[in-house]
């Protein structure tokens, strides 16, 4: 399953030896190209949320030898191979509130949906030495949803990777394309593969994460909505959705569907 560039996993694998003990969890791109061919994009980058405090992730990143950090982004540092590495501390109180406050900028992000990323992630073994834990999909796409609303400016990628996981979550032969209760809905196959990641995401979050769920999916269901965020997701995705933008209601919908059915 592991898709990881070699720079990838010597980043990786000095934040295992920083932190053994540690729960970490890759989320973002590089998880999701775990499972994904991701033909529409490609990144070198690294997401990682760990059970730590933001002061102490900070303090421990700090002696870790030829590790830059950003300027002004907190979260952001970068490693003497060029990998640029995201570091989401996520302490207990943190994730009770919902957010984090970075100390140093002030600067506020959300933690909703990051509970499914360390409940919910795999263990991958991506070198002999070094056992990671990645985000599957489902949590992906929570937590792109979660981004995306917390600063819809500056999350265009966010937007396009949602598109794709809905578009191409579902292999072509897989058997859930096929299931009963898909025949029973009428559902086309095109819509398939949204509906079944509706269902796997229903399954999974609480009500707060519903909630943010629901709000991403309202904002994409607005044609008004000020930051035309259905027009600019249609203009990202697929090449079919380019011609035929009622694909991405379509798809919308379906997904809307499978997460009310499994979470009822």
């Amino acid at each position: 399953m592991s898709n990881f560039t070699d720079h990838q996993i010597e980043a990786l694998r000095a934040l295992f030896t920083l932190w053994p003990n540690e729960r970490m969890t890759v989320v973002g791109a590089s998880a999701l190209a775990c499972y994904m061919e991701m033909k529409w994009r490609r990144t070198q980058d690294l997401d990682v949320a760990v059970l730590l405090a933001v002061e102490d992730a900070s303090e421990d990143l700090a002696n870790v030898s030829g590790w830059q950090r950003h300027p002004s982004k907190e979260h952001e540092w970068l490693t003497p191979d060029d990998v640029k590495v995201d570091i989401i501390p996520v302490a207990p109180k943190h994730l009770a509130r919902g957010r984090i406050k970075w100390p140093k900028t002030d600067v506020e992000m959300s933690l909703v949906g990051f509970r499914l990323a360390f409940d919910h992630s795999e263990p991958t073994s991506i070198a002999p030495d070094v056992m990671v834990h990645v985000a599957p999909v489902p949590v992906i796409t929570v937590l792109k949803m979660a981004a995306y609303l917390d600063r819809p400016s500056e999350r265009q990628r966010d937007l396009e990777d949602l598109a794709y996981i809905l578009e191409e979550y579902l292999q072509h032969d897989a058997d859930d394309r096929y299931s009963k209760d898909i025949f029973e809905l009428g559902l086309t196959y095109e819509e398939t593969s949204s509906y079944v990641l509706g269902k796997k995401v229903g399954a999974l979050i609480n009500q707060t994460e519903k909630d943010l769920v629901l709000a991403f999916l309202a904002k994409l269901q607005d044609e008004g909505e000020p930051l035309s965020t259905q027009a600019r997701m249609a203009s990202l995705g697929p090449p079919g959705w380019h011609r035929d933008p009622d694909q991405l209601l379509q798809r919308i919908a379906a997904f809307k569907l499978g997460v009310d059915n499994q979470s009822r």
